[in-house]
């Protein structure tokens, strides 16, 4: 598969009502129930240590390195 297919294996399953004010999943499951009403993604990596083949399963894994207010 090419580079960044994967995003199309985990696409955002929040529903309308799961979100918060700003448009992303509201607190307290995956980021901590910090006092930050506007959320964005500022920056990030991606490394490919080998090629997706079709039929192979896929292990998501995501780390919050820092949350700055």
């Amino acid at each position: 598969m090419p580079h960044l297919w994967h995003w199309y294996a985990f696409p955002p399953t929040n529903t309308m009502d799961e979100l918060g004010e700003d448009g992303h999943p509201r607190l307290g499951d995956f980021m901590p129930p910090v006092r930050l009403n506007r959320r964005m993604w500022a920056g990030g990596n991606i490394e490919f240590l080998t090629t997706l083949h079709v039929g192979e399963p896929l292990k998501r894994r995501t780390n919050t390195a820092d949350i700055k207010d």
